[in-house]
């Protein structure tokens, strides 16, 4: 198994962000022309921006934390001096610089590594981080790819994209093939230069700069600092420069619904003196914990969260499609448990005004829309609870070998509280919780800042989850050399993760403010 999965699985989405950033995936200028329409990259809109001090660097700085420290590998810091991408380009400078005598030996990725850069990450058609554009500021760079452009009419692997128009200049756009169908294009005017993963971020299938495309690239190749840094308005981000700056939008952290919670924009990392810090945008009202949700919530979650719901916007697009949502009030809980699935999460909603049978018919309505199959007789019968449940036409399958009880989605409504789950058991969980009988959430929270906590986690719970979640894609009889590397590799990690405390974000008091508002880590005394 090579270095590269290992780190993959063992960190997660950490290493695939700065895998991404490493060279990742590239696709190749032979086959550009048929898929460059695929691309639909809008420049001006990345999914997520870093801004360092020196991109090589940030591994080993993100072990600053101590549960990452404890969860990632050694690999993980070492991973730009071995990553197979970054030697097959090496591999291909080298050659490039022999061949016409010039003086680059390694010194270009160690120039774009180590130094001050900003760089811009877009999803591909699979939702990963595999696009991106690197824009600094080097003088010695800067002349190597100026003088390159003398050598781009001779080269096999080195050639000339097209010129675009730059402050009067005509400025030559480089293509760089490396590896296996792997191609970069390359721009630099003063000392400024530009890179771009992929062809066609830039060009269409007719080898012509896309204007929208071009005009993003004319502001960063410019002279003006205003231009060269207008990535950082798509954020909003503050002026003062860290150490490192990782900022991700909601459009890529949402999987596609941000539709339904707009008021959250992006999140961001920070680190500046040893130390990382973390801040979330609002675009309006922040989507802080409703205690009434959070009283539904059974007690040791591997994770919840609370999002700021557009319930008009969502209404809208229910009416679209029919049947029309309930009126709901406030945030939705989303809720991961270690007993469950990782693709089962729990959700938590509050209607905005007493249930009636209006509402519980729209309620049905709903749940036969979302959920095809086979109505199911609930078992129970709680006082003020109703409850809808279905055997699905393509049955999620047994919890277990063991446990041969398939999983019936389930919506219930008590009350005013509104509760769905994939998982029948966690919606009968959050029944008992609200009933009392079983310990919530809201429990563990300080008393009086329940109103300030954006999401909790556990460690414990979170582990477990990962764990049953991997091995239940790699089974040994199918994936034995996947398998085998996940117990050698990730339970150790995992083990590590278990000792942990229990951790709320909070936001600060009166966050219901737009703009960004910075989230503070606070270990709870017991378990949420």
């Amino acid at each position: 198994m090579t270095r590269r999965s290992r780190n993959l699985i063992i960190a997660g989405l950490a290493v695939a962000l700065v895998a991404t950033l490493g060279f990742y995936q590239l696709k190749g200028w032979a086959r550009f022309e048929e898929q460059v329409n695929r691309l639909a990259l809008d420049l001006g809109k990345p999914d997520g921006l870093i801004q360092t001090q020196a991109l090589s660097r940030l591994p080993r700085d993100m072990l600053a934390v101590p549960m990452l420290k404890d969860v990632l590998s050694e690999d993980f810091v070492f991973y730009y001096e071995q990553n197979e991408d970054r030697l097959s380009l090496s591999g291909s400078l080298r050659r490039i610089a022999y061949e016409h005598d010039l003086q680059w030996q390694d010194k270009l990725l160690a120039w774009v590594l180590d130094e001050p850069a900003e760089i811009a990450v877009w999803r591909d058609g699979k939702g990963a981080l595999a696009h991106y554009m690197i824009a600094l500021s080097r003088n010695e760079l800067a002349k190597a790819l100026q003088g390159a452009a003398t050598i781009a009419l001779k080269d096999s692997q080195l050639t000339k994209a097209l010129d675009i128009r730059v402050g009067g200049d005509d400025v030559p756009v480089l293509a760089l093939r490396y590896g296996r169908d792997r191609t970069l294009l390359l721009a630099s005017r003063g000392d400024r230069i530009v890179i771009l993963s992929d062809p066609g971020m830039l060009l269409s299938a007719a080898n012509k700069a896309d204007p929208a495309a071009e005009a993003i690239l004319v502001k960063l190749l410019s002279a003006s600092a205003t231009d060269q840094h207008f990535l950082d308005q798509t954020f909003d981000l503050p002026t003062t420069a860290p150490t490192h700056r990782i900022a991700l939008s909601a459009r890529y952290l949402s999987f596609g619904y941000q539709h339904f919670f707009p008021a959250l924009d992006a999140v961001r990392f920070d680190f500046s003196d040893g130390q990382w810090t973390s801040a979330v945008r609002f675009a309006g009202k922040a989507g802080i914990a409703s205690e009434a949700t959070a009283r539904a919530l059974p007690a040791r979650p591997a994770a919840c969260a609370w999002l700021p719901m557009a319930w008009p916007d969502a209404q809208a697009a229910a009416a679209a499609a029919r049947p029309a949502l309930p009126r709901l009030a406030g945030t939705v809980a989303a809720c991961w448990y270690g007993q469950s699935e990782l693709h089962m999460p729990l959700f938590v909603a509050e209607l905005a005004t007493d249930a009636d049978a209006a509402s519980d018919k729209a309620l049905a309505d709903l749940f036969a829309w979302m959920v095809k199959g086979n109505d199911v007789e609930p078992e129970s019968k709680r006082k003020d609870v109703a409850m809808w449940q279905r055997y699905t036409d393509a049955p999620y399958g047994p919890r277990s070998e063991d446990d041969q009880h398939y999983y019936l989605p389930t919506l219930a409504r008590s009350k005013r509280i509104v509760v769905f789950s994939p998982d029948d058991r966690l919606v009968n969980q959050a029944l008992d919780t609200l009933e009392r009988r079983y310990p919530s959430v809201v429990d563990s929270l300080p008393a009086g800042e329940r109103g300030t906590t954006l999401a909790v986690f556990t460690p414990t719970a979170l582990a477990s989850l990962t764990r049953k979640a991997v091995f239940a894609t790699l089974p040994r009889a199918e994936e034995p050399t996947l398998h085998d590397a996940a117990q050698t590799h990730l339970l150790p990690r995992l083990k590590a993760l278990e000792k942990y405390p229990a951790f709320r974000l909070q936001l600060p008091r009166g966050a219901d403010a737009t703009g960004w508002q910075s989230v503070d880590w606070q270990a709870l005394p017991s378990q949420p």
